[in-house]
């Protein structure tokens, strides 16, 4: 479950909406760059790693806080001992503003995987939070659909059994997976910024691009790490959170 806005909801409860974009800043090397912002922001254009000069040119009316890292790690540290109600398997994404959760055996519980996810979303946005949801069979591919697919609940199954909507039936699970990973940005891979720079600039934008590229020159030109990445968003390699 990935959290985009959770700086800014918190800022929400306590004060309410402002009607402003918002956005919380952080100093690297010595500039301040946003580190999140709130969904009016993104409608702006405005992105974290976005210098904070460049931004007030764009949306002169816009607020700024100082961000708070600590107090989102203790925001989701709490959502994932709340989370414990769905699985007793959950844990804290220290990535990204985001948790896991390990529903293998217990789905069936709430009608499924998509009964489960449903449920989770109504209660947290009760709470004044507007997350995005994903299931897969890997931690990597979860990941990748919550972060960069179109908002909405995203399933990958293991069945062939079909669901509604923004769902992805999945069967056999490499291929469809493969299939569902391939139009996604190589970012969806958790690699490093510099990785993911250096691959743009070579004319590769998508995961689809490197799936079926030679390999070794791939780890040679850009590290073993990013085909790690890969392997384990598609099950090659055993992850867990």
């Amino acid at each position: 479950i990935y959290f985009p806005y959770l700086a800014a909801s918190r800022i929400y409860r306590n004060a309410g909406p402002s009607g402003q974009p918002m956005v919380f800043v952080q100093s690297v090397n010595g500039v301040d760059r946003l580190a999140a912002c709130c969904a009016l922001a993104r409608r702006y254009g405005l992105v974290a790693g976005m210098r904070l000069a460049d931004v007030r040119a764009l949306c002169p009316t816009l607020h700024s806080h100082s961000h708070d890292a600590a107090s989102d790690y203790a925001d989701l540290y709490h959502l994932a001992l709340w989370a414990r109600r769905y699985s007793p398997l959950t844990g804290v994404d220290e990535r990204a503003n985001g948790i896991w959760m390990d529903v293998a055996g217990v789905e069936h519980l709430f009608g499924g995987v998509r009964g489960l996810m449903l449920d989770c979303a109504r209660r947290l946005r009760r709470s004044g939070l507007w997350p995005r949801f994903a299931a897969a069979p890997t931690c990597g591919a979860a990941w990748a659909l919550a972060h960069y697919a179109r908002p909405g609940i995203h399933i990958v199954n293991q069945t062939n059994r079909p669901f509604s909507g923004a769902a992805y039936p999945l069967a056999p699970p490499r291929i469809k997976i493969q299939q569902t990973l391939a139009p996604l940005p190589l970012a969806a891979l958790r690699i490093d910024q510099d990785i993911d720079t250096a691959l743009y600039r070579a004319g590769l934008h998508v995961i689809g691009d490197i799936m079926m590229m030679p390999r070794a020159p791939l780890a040679t030109r850009f590290g073993d790490g990013l085909l790690r990445q890969l392997d384990q968003a598609c099950g090659d390699i055993q992850e867990s959170f």
